[in-house]
């Protein structure tokens, strides 16, 4: 079934005028939008979408079920379709509904949906210092493990500061540190260990 028709009738006391009058009612947007997803990231939304019939599409989209904003009409016929919000505010949830427009111009609009954003991680970093080695002139190798004694894999090597800053750390976990002392080919056993408690 393709989109509602309308037909132009001749009025029989209005000569030479015609109305459109409806051929039958428009269908439910059931029958005309499916497959109505949304992705997110922190601070935009994908809107897909299938249209029953071939329509230029857009989404209308807000804080509320008023909306608010529009996204510019799709600039070809298709059933597929597929639309990016840009710019939203991070965890926020946001609603929106998808538009079809044939080239009549009939104008179909999708139930009321909702998108959440993600939410931006915190960036966290763990500031690390140790003390010099009695041997001079040699360089140190830095490692981490997500479990206490074992399993230690390297963050950085040939380090010649006393301090290093781990910027590589996910929030919600422990780390637990260790350093070696590398002097021509030789790597001494790991210090003691460090623990860091990342929010």
């Amino acid at each position: 079934m393709g989109l509602p028709v309308y037909v132009c009738m001749l009025l029989s006391k209005c000569v030479a005028k015609c109305v459109c009058v409806l051929l039958f009612a428009a269908p439910a947007w059931a029958q005309w939008f499916t497959s109505i997803t949304a992705s997110s990231s922190a601070t935009s939304c994908v809107i897909n979408w299938n249209s029953a019939a071939a329509t230029e599409g857009r989404v209308k989209y807000g804080a509320t079920t008023s909306y608010g904003t529009v996204t510019p009409f799709e600039t070809a016929y298709n059933t597929s379709h597929s639309a990016t919000i840009n710019g939203l505010s991070s965890g926020t949830t946001y609603h929106f509904a998808v538009i079809g427009r044939d080239a009549t111009p009939l104008s179909l609009t999708s139930k009321d949906h909702t998108c959440t954003t993600t939410t931006a991680d915190t960036a966290h970093s763990v500031n690390l210092s140790w003390g010099a080695s009695t041997t001079s002139g040699v360089t140190y190798n830095l490692y981490r493990s997500e479990t206490s004694g074992t399993s230690y894999a390297l963050v950085a090597s040939a380090l010649t500061a006393l301090t290093y800053t781990d910027t590589t750390v996910p929030s919600g976990t422990t780390y637990y540190y260790v350093v070696t002392a590398f002097d021509n080919g030789t790597e001494s056993t790991y210090s003691n260990e460090a623990t860091a408690a990342v929010p």
